[in-house]
């Protein structure tokens, strides 16, 4: 193989990875974009019904058939805020595909399965 055509492969297959790593990059938005959405509480004490986070920030948790309205902010990939009312707890959070786990500062550990 002649060196120009060496080079021109090269140039190409590094284009390629640079547009998979720009595709894969924008399809994940980690936790702050897998968060949206509908999710059903299925373990931990007194966990909620239901809780809808929303991409403005605000959520709505339906908790023993009551309905409350909040409002969230990751403060990293891993720890979310959340304010209900005068209430306010830092949990740490990992989301699976349709999995939300969130453990609050005492080590209670609250699950939730995506409604889809």
């Amino acid at each position: 193989m002649t060196q120009p055509k060496k080079l021109i492969r090269i140039g190409v297959g590094i284009v390629v990875i640079v547009i998979i790593l720009v595709v894969l990059l924008s399809i994940g938005g980690g936790p702050k974009r897998a968060i949206i959405g509908r999710w059903r509480g299925i373990q931990g004490p007194d966990v909620a019904d239901t809780v809808e986070f929303f991409k403005d920030g605000t959520m709505s948790i339906v908790e023993k058939g009551i309905p409350m309205g909040g409002e969230y902010k990751f403060i990293d990939d891993n720890h979310l805020k959340t304010v209900v009312g005068p209430v306010t707890i830092v949990f740490e959070v990992s989301i699976s595909k349709n999995e939300l786990t969130m453990v609050d500062p005492k080590g209670t550990v609250y699950k939730y399965r995506r409604i889809k």
